[in-house]
């Protein structure tokens, strides 16, 4: 159970880290760095870099899943979890074929990270096409810097990152690839974060140019705009104003007409207007410059008269003249217009429920006017009235006047307080725009913009040069890194194989080192000859005792098997070992269909052999009986060994009963007629009580059932009077078929030659 719980949480241990990791990137991606307009450098990224350098593509990829939704929710866009989510699984894949993880997200973003970029932004983001591309190099940018971050943190602090339980290989690598990657890494992130922050400042010092021009055209043009509206205000003033010193010019007769003749001379001095009307107490216009206007009006609809229209009713409640809302004219061909009026004080107002009023309709689209040509073409201009319609709008920015002006996206700008807008046109929707505005002392808008494809060009321009100032800093890097590399290993590569030739050749002598070669090399060089000398002298000197101690240790081992295996008093095996080979000799009969004889031989009256004439007698006793015996059964199938005290066993094969019973017997005699000497050097003899049976092999394949037989028949000779042979012949007790089984599927065995 414990082990299981230890299983469990090392288990865990890879789902902890990566967690941690992605609750980090989780955080960071809360808050990207703002670059322009709605490019920002995010950095959380840098979370699932190094989950792929350390396990594979399902926990790279559910780190990048985690640390995209808090980037989703900061940019409102989901695109994300496509592009940032394949990087991870790419990165992952080629990391675990020993990829370097910047070489392998440099792979990415040329193949298939910028490629789909740009389809992202074209098919799900409504984003301007002049930032298509800027957004495309700078998402590489981003991905490459996120990248070299993660692996400069794996650099600077390896033992945060040398986890037990990584799954990704532990790559050896050569020194020179190690010099090539680390200093392509430096390079990259230096390059890289100094161009982000150059073109930050570029693009903020754009902004700031922008943003005074702006302003400079901004006052400009209101001021302009009021002046040019002021003095046209003035003008009806003091035209009414004559109108009002004068009661005869309101008087009607054939000859009013004339009376009003000298406003036709007054309008030539304000060519603005597009027309002037005289109405008077009745709401009736009385006169019109140019007079031909009234009279094509009066042949349309008859006598003119004026109700409910704005210019007329707002000049009966001001005191100055009055700017109307910009309008459509149908008496003057239908063309937006904004009228200046101004209501005439008569001696007889109080008869009348109305001022008598002067109106000039001026043209909106001469506003143009108020900016020159050079001007208009680096910017565009807007001027709405007092409810928001538009006035006069440049001709390139293609939007209607008298609508309200329709933001299709508004966004404010990273470095400063300009809008970035776009607008509802006809055509769908306009290019972005820089825009400042002001308010004109009557109410109305001027609006200022700069088109922001200008700054985008400029931007652009500095990524591909940094872009290309990147590739070649990381060739240069390359090349200078692998000749550092090449300068650093050839030496050690050199020394490398002079010790192998060393070890194949026995030779004393290096080769002398290439010229060249760094100092520490050279000291490092002199010390290994040193060393290798010393060390190969103290090997033969190892080597010649080794093999000394090796010839003792085989003799001691002889004599160790010897005393596992044989009685040290007799020479002859002992009873372990009969136990042992007594299977292997029975199966070894049984394969060849023989008998075999088992015989245990007890020397009689040993003990009192041992009170006569001492132990030491007795031992040489013992001596003579196995050598005896070892003479008589000589066979290499033959297995004598020292049963206990003066018992012997014997074990013999292949033997019929009537040369069993020879051999026994001359053994008997021969024991009996055999003259021991003692330490007194005093004869004594000794006899043997025999007891053996003999059958075939498949008697038993129990040692112990042999044995007890064996040992029966040995005490029938002892009661039957000691010194004599008894034999019990016996046939197989057990089914044949089961030991024939047990025999067919054992090995082959070998019986050792017995000494």
């Amino acid at each position: 159970m414990k082990k299981l719980s230890v299983k469990i949480k090392e288990q865990y241990k890879p789902l902890l880290f990566v967690g941690l990791i992605s609750l980090f990137g989780f955080a960071l991606n809360y808050y990207p760095i703002p670059l322009f307009n709605n490019i920002e450098l995010v950095l959380g990224n840098v979370a699932f870099v190094i989950v792929a350098m350390r396990f594979g593509m399902l926990y790279s990829l559910l780190c990048a899943l985690i640390v995209c939704i808090s980037l989703t929710e900061s940019t409102g866009h989901p695109f994300g979890f496509w592009l940032f989510g394949l990087e991870a699984v790419f990165i992952a894949w080629l990391r675990s074929r020993g990829w370097y993880v910047l070489y392998a997200d440099l792979l990415f973003w040329f193949v298939l990270g910028m490629p789909l970029t740009a389809l992202l932004l074209f098919y799900q983001i409504d984003m301007p096409e002049q930032l298509w591309f800027l957004t495309t190099i700078k998402q590489a940018f981003n991905g490459l810097v996120y990248t070299c971050l993660a692996g400069l943190v794996v650099y600077f602090f390896p033992s945060l990152f040398d986890i037990s339980y990584q799954q990704q290989p532990r790559t050896v690598r050569t020194l020179q690839s190690q010099l090539v990657y680390a200093s392509s890494l430096v390079i990259s992130f230096s390059i890289i974060t100094i161009s982000i922050f150059v073109s930050h400042k570029v693009i903020k010092s754009q902004h700031d140019i922008i943003q005074q021009n702006i302003d400079e055209r901004k006052h400009y043009f209101v001021h302009s705009t009021e002046n040019y509206l002021r003095s046209y205000q003035s003008a009806i003033e003091n035209l009414a104003i004559m109108l009002s010193n004068n009661p005869s010019y309101w008087h009607q007769g054939d000859d009013a007409r004339q009376r009003l003749a000298f406003i036709d001379k007054f309008h030539q001095k304000y060519p603005d207007f597009l027309g002037i009307a005289v109405v008077n107490a009745n709401q009736q216009v009385i006169y019109t410059s140019p007079g031909q206007l009234l009279e094509q009006v009066a042949q349309q609809v008859g006598e003119v008269r004026v109700t409910q229209e704005e210019f007329f009713i707002g000049a009966q409640h001001t005191q100055g003249s009055y700017l109307s809302k910009v309008f459509i004219s149908n008496y003057l061909g239908g063309k937006p217009i904004i009228t200046i009026s101004q209501g005439v004080m008569l001696d007889d107002a109080a008869e009348h429920p109305y001022k008598p009023v002067l109106a000039g309709a001026l043209d909106s689209r001469r506003f143009s006017q108020l900016v020159s040509a050079q001007l208009s073409d680096k910017m565009s201009y807007i001027i709405t009235d007092q409810i928001g319609n538009v006035v006069f709008a440049s001709e390139q920015l293609n939007i209607a006047p008298l609508k309200p002006i329709q933001f299709a996206a508004e966004a404010e700008y990273a470095f400063g307080k300009t809008q970035l807008v776009r607008f509802k046109v006809p055509g769908g929707e306009s290019p972005e725009y820089f825009l400042s505005k002001a308010k004109l002392k009557n109410g109305w808008q001027a609006y200022v913009l700069v088109d922001s494809s200008s700054v985008v060009k400029k931007i652009e321009q500095e990524y591909i040069l940094v872009f290309a100032l990147l590739i070649l800093a990381f060739l240069i890097a390359v090349s200078l890194a692998q000749r550092i590399g090449f300068e650093l290993t050839q030496p050690m590569v050199f020394i490398l194989k002079q010790l192998q030739k060393f070890d194949r050749n026995n030779k004393l002598e290096f080769a002398p080192l290439f010229r060249g070669a760094p100092q520490e090399v050279i000291l490092l060089y002199d010390e290994l000859q040193r060393n290798k000398t010393e060390i190969h002298e103290y090997q033969t000197e190892l080597e010649n005792k080794v093999a000394e101690r090796t010839d003792e240790l085989e003799r001691a081992n002889e004599k160790l098997t010897q005393l596992a295996q044989k009685d040290g008093l007799t020479g002859v095996f002992n009873r372990r070992y009969f136990d042992e080979h007594f299977g292997l000799h029975r199966k070894h009969t049984y394969r060849n269909r023989g008998n075999m004889a088992v015989m245990i031989i007890d020397l009689d009256h040993f003990k009192e052999v041992n009170d006569q004439h001492g132990h030491l007698a007795g031992d040489e006793c013992l001596r003579v009986v196995s050598e005896i015996m070892s003479e008589e059964f000589s066979r290499e199938t033959d297995l004598i060994a020292r049963f206990g005290g003066e018992e012997f066993v014997l074990m013999v094969t292949q033997i019929s009963e009537q040369n069993l019973s020879y051999k026994l017997e001359r053994l008997r005699r021969t024991i009996a007629a055999t003259v021991i000497y003692d330490e007194r050097n005093q004869p004594f003899h000794v006899t043997a009580s025999i007891g053996a049976i003999l059958a075939p092999a498949t008697y038993s394949d129990q040692t112990q059932d042999w044995i007890q037989l064996a040992d029966k028949k040995l005490y029938q000779a002892k009661r039957e009077g000691r010194n004599q042979v008894c034999i019990e012949i016996c046939q197989s007790r057990e089914n044949d078929s089961k030991d024939k089984s047990e025999d067919e599927s054992a090995e082959t065995v070998t019986l050792e030659q017995t000494s």
